[in-house]
């Protein structure tokens, strides 16, 4: 098993983004509560937009991944993931940097 280069490959891509599953689970609700101060309501919130798309898109996804190659499609899932989830620090910078802008000049 361990001569396969293939399944050397899958095997770390599949290790590498069960890391970052794990991470993100972990990682985007402490966020929101420590950095965010985000409300019981908020935290609530975040927890169900964690489990519309497979309530939303899991069926019809699962028909189609059926039909076509697996391995184009868990690697196209794991970029777009990752893509999302670097969206979360680049808005922080962004809204960062555009409140500073806009926040008036404190006098003391």
């Amino acid at each position: 098993m361990w001569r396969h280069r293939e399944f050397l490959k899958f095997w770390a891509g599949a290790a590498i983004s069960d890391v970052g599953s794990q991470v993100t689970l972990l990682a985007v609700p402490l966020i929101a509560a420590l950095t965010l101060q985000a409300t019981p309501w908020q935290m609530g919130l975040l927890a169900a937009a964690g489990g519309a798309p497979i309530l939303l898109v899991g069926l019809f996804a699962g028909v189609w991944v059926d039909r076509v190659r697996c391995r184009p499609v868990m690697i196209a899932t794991d970029l777009g993931r990752a893509a999302l989830l670097l969206m979360i620090p680049v808005a922080a910078v962004g809204c960062r940097c555009a409140s500073a802008r806009l926040r008036p000049p404190v006098s003391t």
